[in-house]
């Protein structure tokens, strides 16, 4: 047999270094997961600051309604 043939056969086939593939593989993953709960955690801080500002403004709105009623009986309370 050729050299040249006998190193082709005792070469390990490219990409199946399985000590390297599988460290690589297990970093991969676990980078792209710390990625996406991070990114998870900032919409969950912006989805709990938007529900906050949604009941700062509707209770607002209520504090408002609350006067302009008050406003209302006193305005028909004093012109009797």
């Amino acid at each position: 047999m050729p050299p040249r043939r006998r190193f082709v056969l005792t070469a390990p086939l490219p990409g199946c270094d399985v000590v390297e593939s599988s460290g690589v593989a297990a970093r991969a993953p676990r980078a792209r997961l710390e990625t996406l709960e991070t990114h998870m955690s900032h919409m969950e801080w912006q989805r709990q600051s938007t529900e906050d500002l949604a009941v700062i403004q509707m209770m607002r709105i209520h504090a408002l309604e609350a006067r302009a009623r008050t406003n209302t009986v006193e305005d028909v309370g004093s012109s009797c």
